[in-house]
Parts: C-alpha cells; structure tokens; sequence
C-alpha cells in the first residue's frame, strides 16, 4: 500500500516540473472584472471569444488512447493487458505531455506484471531556433522489481538534431531527430538504498513518418549514475504504426520495449516487452 507522503512527492514533482511554468505563461484565463463587466460598444460576436480561447491554456491538446489486450488457454493460461493515455499540446513557445500507463498479466491465474507509471514533461522552445530546454518528472510503481516504486526528476537542454527531413527519393516522407542532455535525480522507495541519487541523462528521439499511413518512431534514455561509476539505466523503445481508419485516425501499432538496469538484486538486468495494440487520437 501506498501511503500518503509518496503522492504528495508526485503531484508536487508533477507540479513544479510540468504545469506550474506552463500555466503560469499561457493560461489566458479572462479577470474576474472581464466576467461581470462588458465595455461600451462591445459586441458578443463569438468570433472574438473564439479567438480568446484558442489561445488558452485548455486549448490545443491532442489526446491518444492505446489498448492492447493478449491472452491463451491451454497447458498454460495467460493473460496480458496494456492501456496508454497521452494528451499534448504544442505552441511557439511550449511543447508539454502527459503521460499514463497500465501494464498487468497474468500465469495460471497468478499475477506475473503489475505496473503504472506516470509522467509530465515539458520543453521550453525559442522561436526560430533549434535548441530548447526541458523538464520532466516521472513516478513508477512495480510489484516484481526489487523496489516499490520510483521517482525521477530532470532537467537540462535539448537541440533538433533533424526537423521535418525527406529521407527518401521523392520528398514525400518526413523525419525528425531530437537530443537532450541533462542532469537530474532518482529515488526508488522500499529498498535498502532509499534516498536520492545524482544521474546524468542522455535522450535521442526519432520519428519517420513514411508516407500517409505509415509511422516509425524510436528513441532512448540513458542514466549514467554519476556517484557510481559504471553503474547505469538505459529505458529504449521503438514502434511502427500503420493508419487503419482515416475518419477517426485509428492505427495498428507494433513495438517493443526495453530497459537495462546494471544495480539490480534478485531481478535480471534486462527486462524486454514486446506489444501489438490499437491507437485512437482524439
């Protein structure tokens, strides 16, 4: 079970690394005067609160949902269930993301994978130029690991390696590399260890659209211990998705999911997933 103090750590992480600076220069709330009170000559076209709002903090954001749900029955009962929510927004001056994840299966009526995490990160962008700055804070709870749960908070910059590139004869493609390099903390609860560590962090992040109907995307973390030499976490991840319904952009989406931990007890280093499931954008 757990307790109270741990979530108060979330939602302040969350808080401070994501929607406070985010809110705090676009929120476009109206002031309380401008509710109650309608200057002379104006009019109510909607066209005008149209334009407000469209540039409010609320406004913008694409949601996505994933769900995948796998199964057998035989000398050997499985079950497997994974459901993703996303929601982002990007501006000239600001790209966030929300992030939530369920993963569960089951042997022989045992549970065999239980896990969420949850995740708020937000790039601080210049107009015009290709650097930017970022932020992100992300909590993990696993039964089968050798710690309870975990939480990450980072910082650092960020450059477009590649922005919107054809890499294939005829121009029709589209490609973009992005690099961050940053510095944060990581504290993983219910182990001996159970306090702050200092890690530096390494993120790539590729995205080809290859025509219309078809999308590769692939990217990693690295988080080099930095009071440990040699010790490190890698989290990698690669997907293909292919577009099944144009009307409500639902595609089919094949991936694989990797993570490396060199400080491990009783669990291994390696931990692979692999996933066929349905998205939805909305």
């Amino acid at each position: 079970m757990l307790d109270s103090n741990k979530f108060r750590i979330l939602g302040c992480a969350l808080a401070a690394a994501v929607v406070g600076p985010s809110w705090a220069s676009e929120s476009g709330f109206p002031s309380l005067r401008s509710l109650f009170v309608q200057d002379e000559g104006a009019t109510t076209e909607p066209a005008v609160e149209e334009s407000e709002e469209s540039t409010g903090f609320w406004s913008g954001w694409t949601r996505s949902a994933e769900l995948g749900i796998s199964g057998s029955s035989g000398n050997t009962d499985e079950f497997d269930l994974r459901a993703i929510f996303q929601t982002e927004r990007e501006t000239d001056t600001l790209r966030t993301l929300l992030r939530a994840r369920y993963l569960y299966g089951e042997e022989d009526g045992s549970a065999s994978e239980n896990e969420w995490l949850v995740r708020g990160e937000n790039d601080w962008l210049f107009p015009g130029e290709r650097y930017f700055v970022f932020s992100f804070a992300q909590y993990e709870f696993d039964e089968f690991e050798d710690w309870d749960t975990r939480l990450q908070v980072f910082a650092g910059g960020g450059y477009d390696i590649m922005s919107e590139r054809s890499l294939l004869e005829g121009g029709n493609d589209r490609a973009s590399l992005k690099g961050r390099v940053g510095a944060g903390v990581t504290r993983e609860f219910g182990t001996d260890d159970d306090e702050f560590r200092p890690e530096a962090l390494i993120g790539l992040d590729f995205v080809w659209e290859i025509n219309e109907r078809q999308t590769f995307g692939a990217g990693t973390e690295v988080f080099p211990a930095l009071d440990d030499f040699g010790e490190l976490r890698a989290v990698s991840y690669a997907n293909y998705d292919i577009l099944l319904s144009d009307e409500n952009d639902l595609r089919l989406r094949l991936g694989v999911e990797h993570e490396y931990d060199s400080n491990t007890d009783d669990a291994d280093e390696n931990d692979l997933k692999y996933f066929l499931t349905i998205l939805a954008t909305f």
